[in-house]
């Protein structure tokens, strides 16, 4: 049977074969307007060149509630800081937008053309946490990336910060850049600002895409961060940190040996890792962050997309936040927390298709 979205009563929200087992790749018919998407046009090829020896990983397809799978033609993946070693040793003239809001100066990047569509990176993740679905959605909608306080190039000068100042952020770049109702796209912490938004801002969006996200975070994941945040302060390596947090974020499937050599050379060569400081005020935000008693408020038409194999937030939480929103609608996949990473061309396809009933 075909991947679907799964409605609370209604499971006729479907995608066909064709296009699920349709392969998405990058135009190479346009030149890119920017490095990232420059980046992004590239990757496939170095990526399977230079990294893998010609070889993919294996993903498997999403899992409907009724436990039946399928699987999917080979995706690619990409961290962040792979862009940015290939950035940082290239020819390409590469140009910072950034906005100053009061005392705090943010990091953007706007690609594409259309409806917009805003994207709220995780913890630790900047602009470039969104490079393996940038294409797809750049190729329809005029994407919004940018970097959270405490990571990437933004500047911020607060001693603490909280999600409800992250939620403020994000409007306040919507608004600068005039945005008009965009769609909302979080994952997990980036979910959390989501919610936020969605509760007090409603007005602002056209719609809510809740991935792998929380409504307060639980004990398994505040063990595995805690372990991180010990890392940090002992100084370890962003490579070392990486190849202790990786088996939380991907599926056992997807972390190959391979794969865990790859991680390390691009974490070493990330420019912008996020810091120690950086890390602890995004962590202590996910701590202090509580949407239980206010959840049920929010009304935005939303999707919400679990995984079976995430241990940080995990597939229950997404079922119970599906619940918990007014005719929210959910599409469980057989990854880990990393979901638009493990598959970018289904976690693309789930979510054109949502964005194209509204």
């Amino acid at each position: 049977m075909p991947p679907r979205i799964l409605y609370k009563s209604n499971p006729s929200f479907v995608i066909s074969e064709s296009d699920s087992a349709r392969e998405c790749s990058p135009s190479t018919n346009e030149k890119p307007n920017n490095p990232t998407t420059s980046f992004s046009a590239l990757y496939q090829g170095i990526l399977a060149e230079n990294v893998l020896n010609g070889k993919n990983f294996p993903v498997t397809g999403p899992q409907s509630l009724d436990s039946q799978s399928n699987t999917y033609p080979p995706t690619h993946f990409l961290l962040s800081s792979y862009y940015h070693s290939i950035n940082a040793n290239s020819d390409l003239e590469i140009t910072m937008p950034t906005l100053n809001l009061g005392p705090n100066t943010f990091y953007y990047e706007l690609h594409g053309k259309g409806k917009p569509v805003v994207f709220i990176a995780g913890l630790g993740g900047d602009h470039t946490y969104w490079v393996p679905v940038l294409d797809q959605f750049a190729a329809h909608y005029q994407v919004l990336i940018f970097d959270n306080r405490g990571t990437g190039q933004t500047q911020d000068n607060e001693t603490t910060v909280t999600v409800d100042m992250m939620a403020d952020d994000t409007i306040n770049i919507i608004q600068a850049l005039n945005l008009e109702t965009p769609h909302l796209i979080g994952h997990s912490l980036g979910g959390a600002i989501g919610q936020v938004i969605a509760k007090n801002n409603p007005q602002t969006i056209s719609s809510l895409v809740l991935c792998n996200t929380l409504m307060k975070f639980n004990s398994a994941g505040g063990k595995v961060f805690n372990g991180i945040l010990e890392l940090y302060k002992q100084k370890k390596s962003p490579s070392i940190i990486m190849e202790q947090l990786a088996p939380h974020i991907f599926s056992k499937k997807f972390l190959t040996p391979a794969f865990m050599r790859f991680l390390r050379e691009i974490t070493t060569n990330n420019p912008y890792p996020q810091t120690l400081r950086g890390f602890e005020k995004q962590l202590s935000s996910i701590y202090s962050f509580d949407s239980q008693n206010w959840i049920q408020e929010i009304h935005s038409p939303t999707l919400v997309i679990g995984s079976t194999e995430d241990t940080i937030t995990p597939v229950a939480d997404s079922k119970e936040i599906a619940e918990k929103i007014a005719n929210a609608k959910l599409y469980i996949t057989n990854t880990g927390h990393a979901s638009f990473a493990e598959n970018p061309t289904l976690f693309y396809q789930v979510i054109n298709q949502f964005f194209e009933t509204k």
